[in-house]
């Protein structure tokens, strides 16, 4: 049903053509011109088993797109693929790429988006669908949780709007104004509801809206002032001049509550005369409305515009939201959310299928590249109408998925309930962050079950349990370790953010000791070196978590081979004398360089040069 608001003017897009046409199908024309698909496909079922022309396979296709029925409607385009591959335009190559998404054909709507992509122009790749949102998939922490709500019925339901703790929507059940069907889908013509939202997120025990508000008319896409005493809807309108457009539009109008009760609604003054604006969404400060509409300065077929809300209560021009929010196909339903994110469906970046919902980060006149919400929000049908609310992270989806109770149904959003233990790791004297340090979270049985090395900021972050007991373990070089143990509660709260604190030793990784040296061509340690080695040794036993790296060097004297063998030799030498005063083997890494780091570089070396180049040195390393 929300078709009627998505697509009212593409209904216009009944073109003329040359070929002689039968008395039926002239008539399928007029109901296709006048939007009455149910009724326009039934001729055309009879006329193509004779007549397969490019117009006739088309509309059919289009009868079928319209109302949602993406496996007849790829039917149809593929068979007018088939017969004229080079006379299929670019609007009927993208509604049959979202035809076989509907249908979950993935690979093969990519492959007709890339005829799409040459066809309009475009020299780029299209990406994987499948591949795009396994990827995302994964990289989701803490997913969408979404479940119909107890507001949907078995007729249309979509378009929720907040106002205080209940929710306003466009539905086709009983009990609205007009009471006549919509032939284009034999539904009920759309009117406003209203329900209340429960303290765990779900709407229910809906009535109509205002009678001021709601018409003869399709009403459907609603915000509200946050005071609740404003509102701006959209209705279909008649055009005015009704013999030059047979088409009717969506308008936008304003309402305002008077002792309690709605003024008449009123056109906005940005409204275009033969053209639609829609689904207007207001930011936090009433300053701004956003509005979705096919008016001139559009990049494709919908695009969403942002108009100013002066203090006087008129209002700008309307600005397009450009290339980071508007593709060349269809951007609508756009909301706003206190953090000023902006939420809106497209069917021109990549989707699963139909409409998808976009997020965009608003940065005073910016927008942020659109970002996919991924395959929980989005399904391979038609996803719209997303509205949020960061601080509670609850919110209501338009959507008409497999297993609805209706044609479109509104669905709960919740976020999965995921719990993290955040903190940093800093110098205990100066408290300042220690990026590059390690912390490693322990369960009660002293397990390891999370490990990280801080960035920049000295940050991490672990996901824990409710009724849980961890120790959280903070080390680096030069620095002694630190530990902190905590338990979560019932929710899984920790009470702040913890704070490790590392106590230096050393200032710099490489020890405050003196080289330790070899008589010519020996790797046997001397008796006056041990001395050097044993206060190494009782650092490592007073700082059980210190590793240390010996390097060990030669003179230039004997070729490269030789050399490199002969320090590894006396690196593994020192080994062996730490190992034998009792410090572990896995604390020690020995390394031999050969000639290739002299602290005298020279080429006729003295012997006393020769002599300080024959050492070993100690580093600390993680």
């Amino acid at each position: 049903m929300k078709k009627v608001i998505l697509s009212i003017c593409i209904l216009a897009a009944a073109s003329q053509y040359a070929n002689a046409q039968s008395g039926a199908q002239k008539r399928a024309d007029k109901y296709f011109g006048k939007a009455q698909y149910v009724r326009a496909a039934e001729i055309y079922e009879k006329e193509v088993k004779e007549n397969k022309s490019l117009d006739l396979l088309e509309k059919l296709g289009d009868c079928y797109y319209y109302n949602g029925k993406t496996n007849n409607a790829a039917k149809y385009y593929a068979q007018a693929l088939e017969l004229y591959p080079e006379q299929v335009d670019a609007e009927h190559l993208h509604r049959y790429a979202m035809a076989l998404k509907g249908n979950k054909d993935y690979a093969k709507a990519d492959k007709i988006l890339q005829k799409y992509n040459a066809k309009t122009g475009k020299t780029q790749t299209v990406p994987s669908t499948l591949a795009y949102f396994e990827k995302k998939e994964k990289s989701e922490r803490r997913p969408y949780i979404v479940t119909n709500s107890s507001v949907s019925t078995k007729d249309s339901e979509w378009g929720a709007a907040f106002n205080a703790n209940q929710i306003v929507f466009s539905s086709s059940r009983d009990g609205g104004v007009s009471g006549k069907k919509y032939k284009w889908n034999n539904e009920n013509y759309l009117d406003l509801f209203v329900a209340e939202v429960d303290e765990e997120g779900d709407a229910s025990g809906a009535v109509a809206f205002s009678k001021e508000i709601n018409s003869a008319a399709h009403e459907g896409g609603v915000t509200f002032s946050g005071d609740g005493n404003t509102i701006y809807f959209s209705r279909n309108v008649k055009p005015k001049n009704r013999k030059g457009d047979k088409i009717s539009h969506m308008k936008i109008f304003k309402s305002s509550k008077v002792g309690g009760e709605w003024s008449k609604a009123i056109e906005v003054s940005f409204n275009k005369e033969g053209y639609s604006a829609a689904h207007p969404a207001l930011n936090k400060n009433n300053t701004k409305l956003y509005f979705a509409s096919d008016m001139p300065g559009t990049q494709g077929n919908w695009d969403i515009f942002v108009v100013d809300i002066n203090k006087d209560g008129s209002f700008g021009e309307p600005k397009n939201l450009g290339p980071n929010v508007n593709t060349e196909s269809r951007e609508q339903f756009p909301f706003v959310s206190d953090e000023d994110n902006l939420y809106f469906a497209s069917n021109g970046h990549i989707t699963l299928g139909g409409l998808d919902v976009f997020k965009s980060e608003i940065n005073g006149n910016s927008y942020s590249k659109a970002e996919n919400l991924g395959n929980v929000i989005n399904s391979n049908k038609d996803d719209f109408g997303f509205i949020y609310d960061e601080a509670t992270e609850k919110g209501f989806l338009s959507s008409n998925r497999a297993g609805g109770k209706g044609s479109d149904d509104i669905y709960r959003v919740d976020r999965k309930q995921i719990y993290f233990v955040e903190g940093v790791a800093q110098d205990s004297k100066t408290g300042e962050l220690l990026p590059g340090a390690d912390v490693v979270m322990y369960d009660n049985a002293g397990r390891e079950i999370a490990k990280t090395t801080v960035g920049a900021d000295g940050a991490f972050a672990f996901e824990i349990q409710p009724t849980s007991e961890y120790k959280l373990e903070g080390s680096k070089v030069t620095y002694d370790p630190a530990e902190v143990e905590f338990a979560t509660g019932k929710k899984g709260n920790v009470e702040q953010n913890i704070v490790l604190k590392l106590i230096q030793v050393v200032e710099d990784p490489k020890l405050d000791t003196n080289p330790i040296y070899f008589e010519f061509d020996k790797a046997i340690l001397v008796e006056e070196s041990k001395t050097e080695l044993d206060r190494i040794i009782n650092f490592m036993k007073e700082h059980k978590t210190f590793r240390v790296e010996v390097g060990s060097h030669t003179d230039n004297r004997g070729s490269d081979k030789y050399n490199m063998s002969l320090s590894a030799r006396r690196a593994n030498a020192v080994k062996d004398y730490f190992v034998e005063q009792g410090i572990a083997e896995d604390r020690l890494v020995s390394v031999g360089y050969g000639e290739s780091k002299p602290v005298e570089d020279c080429n006729k070396c003295t012997d006393e040069q020769h002599a300080k180049n024959r050492r070993s040195e100690f580093i600390l390393i993680k």
